[in-house]
């Protein structure tokens, strides 16, 4: 029968699978013999030495404790358990022969000794389960872990009662450390055939006051560590007063030692049957339901409850009751929430806080448990150690609703150690100043240098300090490019003026103009031996703008009939972002032609009005937001707002190609009374970014339940209805399939990023920021910490339906439906692409050719190409419309060496060799194979090809030239992403190479260097 519900558990036959099996056998050989020493001790000491045990087992455990933090951080953690589990197996043998010769020193040291080496053995386990899994896969396999921990506890508890009718327990006890050696063999197995899941540093072996030192450190830097600590020992001393109160009420039923030994080896294994129970039907779907913020409220709210029951009723049945509520809920509801909440703190630290709180926390908690009860039960008797268990499982509730809170900012912080924003404003703020301090020297030769991306940041920073030590580089930046160096040291504040201000005496009229142009900026007056010149004396009016109407209209007609003066105008209005210069601003569109392009940029970073507080053209708006140029259609929204448009014509631009027009169009609804029903029909749109636009609208709005209503509704459902799709479609190489699962994991993807805008708008938009960077991110920790993030969020009814999915649980299981009806529903289906699929499919049915096959041949063939790789079919598709064919015969140059070029090449069929000429002729260095690509470097910039393509016979390539490869960009940015990934691994890789390279030459160097010195030691 165990092992018909071991074959029903989902475990997979891989690393998970046998990391079960080892928590298994672990358990078994831990219950076998903790049971028997149990028994064994009860029997003679009886339950009033419970409490001298416990100060016993704190003795013990502190020397326990001194070799395992010592140890923790050397090597692999799978092989000290393996070490370990031989130094347990050969103590637990001698403690076994010395228990043999009986007096109390001998049972003190059996049952406290074998306890000990348990806890420690189980310590170790988790570590190792912490290097093995993922965030994610901790969370999603923690309940199979816990179930196979009291499987096994079942069958050692249930071996040890059974046999203990018919051999004597002292016998009995040798069980324990022959199981063990089998646990053994199988841990050396698994550590042969898997590594751990993430790198981790080595620490090397470290003292005791080190190890105390980095834990204090790390308790500063992290208060849930504080809880989780906090949270351990009151878990103890709760355990502890429960197993006295209980320990009491059995040894008083059962008198002898054999009957006890028998009673505890049964209840040991209806304890792990019940725990098996409770972790395959009750905590994965507490789990799911609550989350694990609320998890961690239900084993102290349980303990709560045992104590008062064992308070009013002190019989074997209620003591049977709270065994079950510390013993297996503790295993099978606390000890994966515990694992879970250890996600909360970084990696690095993770292992030595475990080991702390369980060597050093943990024996503490029973020294602490031991003398609390026995002075407690030497005044109150047991009636006073019940209340004593009651007051202190409140606090340990209080601590899981601390734990539970601080959970989800834990690994959002993890995430964002990860991420350095330089767009946050409290970054800025923050850092600049010391990033200053130490780079002065690297920021002075940005601000010099000619790269404007290292430029412009160097003066975000540096504006956000003091320009004192870079006033020449800024005096410089200044006069060349004053515009943009205007604009950056206003947005840092008035804290330049006094600097900018010692400049003015000496300076030429172009930087006079520019310091004059921040001080206006930053609301300053411009000094009094200012000269009269057009452009002065318009500044001097724009520093009266807000305050007197006869300058702003003067200051209108000098920027609507003086070029320079619009000009000098521009960089103050973008700086100041202020609203009030938008009627100038309009009016210069109409004067000056040539500012247009400046003037929408500008207006675009302008703050918002109140509707109809600007009255604008309505000619100028409709050709706006009609406009090819997504510029232009910015502007024509953000000047609709002001003109007071209706939000259903607002709404129109959620439908926009471009984010940042769809971006304009958001902030404004959100601003309205009347966008929810503007925007509602727009939720049934078949674009995802319409459909996220609209789901941001309605959460800003306040309109949740009616986002509520869609997700359940029509988004869930859906991600169901593709997961039954998914398993009914074939894993073959048929491009309709293929095609097909692309799709269902686009629309999965598109659900996940429905429900991420949902929370960003109910205010968890600093989480959901961090969560984006790492969802997609190369390291697989990070990645799952990331989908933990989302599972952990509050708001359990968004956040279930995509466990699955975030699992990677694609295809639900179950009964496959008939390919049959799968086709005839994504013929329907919402989704282009599906629809495409199903087209495809059926005329390979009827054998009748159809041009959808082209298309998406063509597509996976992009899609395996590796700048493609991860773009979604609606870019692969732009894609192929714009790159053309071109075939090449044998021996024909298809990229000659030194020339300039602007395209991209993929290759499509046949080969090519990429050759280069030096001064004996012409090298080969490799050959190319379809699905290979070339010349990607012409796409930015204009440099000099590196090399010959040559065609080996025939050969055909798809050709992406530079200009439309910018269109693309511009209008689907991934695209651009995409490639610069593929740029920079190659970097990486090429730097790697060239790394290996000159580490053999030197190698070699000091190699000949040796034996050079060897052989003139030889002569001499």
């Amino acid at each position: 029968m165990l092992l018909r519900w071991l074959r029903r558990l989902p475990i997979p036959n891989d690393r998970i699978g046998h990391l079960v099996l080892s928590a298994f056998l672990l358990a078994t050989a831990n219950t076998f013999g903790s049971s028997l020493a149990a028994a064994r001790f009860l029997s003679t000491q009886g339950g009033e030495g419970i409490a001298i045990y416990y100060m016993v087992f704190a003795l013990v455990s502190i020397p326990a404790w001194v070799v395992y933090a010592r140890m923790i951080d050397r090597g692999s953690r799978v092989v000290l358990l393996q070490r370990f589990m031989v130094a347990v197996i050969v103590m637990t043998a001698l403690l076994i022969l010395a228990s043999g010769f009986g007096g109390t020193a001998a049972d003190y040291a059996l049952y406290a000794g074998i306890s000990v080496l348990e806890s420690l053995l189980y310590s170790v386990f988790q570590v190792v389960l912490i290097d093995y899994l993922t965030a994610r896969e901790m969370t999603r396999y923690s309940t199979r872990v816990a179930v196979a921990l009291s499987a096994g506890g079942m069958v050692g508890g249930s071996l040890a009662g059974l046999l203990a009718g018919f051999v004597s327990p002292f016998w009995l006890l040798f069980g324990m450390p022959l199981i063990l050696c089998l646990c053994l063999a199988h841990l050396a197995w698994l550590s042969l055939r898997w590594k751990p899941a993430g790198e981790r540093e080595e620490q090397g072996e470290s003292g005791i006051l080190e190890n105390l030192r980095s834990i204090g450190s790390m308790m500063r830097g992290f208060l849930i560590a504080i809880l989780l600590s906090t949270a351990l020992f009151l878990n103890i001393v709760t355990q502890c007063i429960a197993e006295y109160m209980v320990f009491n009420i059995y040894s008083d039923s059962f008198p002898d030692e054999q009957s006890l030994a028998k009673f505890f080896g049964l209840m040991s294994g209806a304890l792990n049957f019940v725990g098996m129970a409770i972790g395959l039907w009750l905590t994965s779907p507490l789990m799911q339901r609550l989350g694990i913020a609320r998890m961690n409220l239900v084993f102290p709210a349980a303990c709560g409850v045992s104590f008062i029951a064992m308070l009013a009723s002190p019989a074997l049945p209620v003591a049977m009751f709270a065994h079950v509520v510390y013993d297996g809920l503790s295993k099978n509801i606390d000890a994966p929430v515990t694992a879970i909440n250890y996600n909360a703190v970084p990696g690095r630290f993770a292992s030595r806080l475990r080991a702390f709180n369980d060597s050093l926390i943990y024996p503490m908690a029973l020294a602490v448990s031991g003398l609390l009860v026995w002075v407690v039960a030497q005044f109150a008797g047991l009636f006073g150690v019940g209340v004593l268990g009651v007051v202190l499982s409140l606090c340990f509730l209080a601590c899981g609703w601390s734990i539970g809170w601080r959970y989800v900012s834990g690994l959002v912080g993890i995430l964002r150690d990860g991420a350095v924003d330089l767009d946050r404003d409290e970054f800025l703020i923050r850092e600049a100043s010391a990033v200053a301090a130490s780079n002065s020297a690297d920021l002075v030769v940005m601000l010099s240098g000619q790269d404007r991306t290292a430029t412009e940041l160097a003066l975000r920073i540096v504006a956000h300090t003091s320009i004192g030590p870079f006033l020449e580089p800024i005096t410089e930046k200044l006069t060349i490019s004053g515009d943009e160096t205007v604009i950056a040291l206003a947005r840092g504040g008035d804290r330049h003026a006094a600097d900018l201000l010692t400049l003015w005496p000496n300076a030429e009229p172009v930087l006079r103009v520019r310091i004059a142009q921040y001080l206006v900026a930053v609301g300053r007056s411009l000094p009094e031996d200012r000269d009269q010149a057009p452009v002065m004396i318009a500044l001097d009016l724009a520093a009266r703008l807000g305050k007197s109407p006869e300058a702003a209209q003067a200051l209108v007609t000098m920027a609507q009939s003086q070029l320079e003066v619009a000009t000098a105008l521009l960089p103050i209005a973008a700086a100041r972002c202020d609203d009030a210069f938008t009627p100038m601003l309009v009016s210069i569109i109409r004067n000056h032609a040539s500012l247009e392009e400046v003037i929408v940029k500008t207006i675009a970073a302008l703050p918002y009005s109140k509707p109809g507080s600007t009255c604008l053209p309505r000619d100028l708006l409709e050709e706006a937001v009609r406009s090819n140029d997504t510029g232009r259609r910015v502007i024509g929204y953000q000047l609709a707002v002001r003109g007071g448009w209706p939000a259903k014509r607002i709404a129109v631009g959620l439908t926009d190609r471009d984010e940042s027009v769809r971006r304009v169009a958001i902030a404004a609804l959100v601003a309205r009374k009347d966008s929810v029903a503007a925007v509602l029909p727009m939720l049934r749109d078949e674009n995802p970014s319409v459909r996220l636009a609209v789901i941001e609208v309605l959460g800003h709005v306040g309109a949740t339940e009616a986002l509520f209503s869609y997700l359940q509704k029509d988004a869930f459902p859906r991600i169901d209805r593709y997961r039954q799709w998914r398993q009914a479609v074939p894993d073959s190489n048929l491009a309709w399939a293929a095609i097909a699962r692309i799709a269902m994991a686009e629309a999965n993807q598109a659900a996940i990023d429905e429900v991420l805008v949902t929370l960003a708008a109910l205010g968890h938009k600093q989480t959901v920021s961090y969560i984006r960077r790492f969802l997609s991110a190369r390291d697989e920790r990070m990645r799952a910490r990331a989908a933990e993030a989302i599972t952990a969020v509050d708001q359990r009814r968004l956040v279930t339906p995509l466990i699955p999915l975030l699992d990677g649980d694609t295809a639900k299981r179950g009964k496959t439906l008939p390919i049959k009806t799968v086709l005839d529903a994504m013929s329907t289906s919402s989704l282009p692409w599906l629809r495409r699929a199903a087209v495809a499919a059926r005329s390979l049915e009827s054998d009748m050719p159809n041009a959808e096959h082209g298309l998406l041949d063509r597509l996976l063939f992009l899609r395996n190409v590796p700048i493609f790789e991860s773009c979604s079919l609606d870019d692969l598709y732009a894609v192929q419309q714009v790159m053309k064919r071109a075939d090449y015969l044998s021996d024909e140059v298809i990229v000659k060496q030194g020339a300039h070029g602007e395209e991209l090449f993929v290759l499509l069929e046949g080969e090519v060799k990429v050759r280069q000429r030096g001064p004996s002729g012409f090298t080969d260095f490799a050959t190319l194979k379809p699905g290979s690509m070339f010349g990607e470097m012409a796409l930015f910039g204009e440099g000099e090809r590196s090399a010959d393509i040559v065609a080996v016979g025939y050969a055909s390539c798809l050709v992406l030239e530079r200009s439309h490869f910018e269109d693309l960009a511009r209008q689907r940015p991934g695209i651009l992403l995409q490639i610069c990934r593929v740029l920079g691994g190659r970097l990486r890789a090429a730097n790697q190479k060239l790394h290996d390279l000159q580490t053999a030459k030197s190698a070699k160097s000091g190699l000949l260097e040796s034996s050079s010195t060897a052989q003139s030691r030889g002569l001499q």
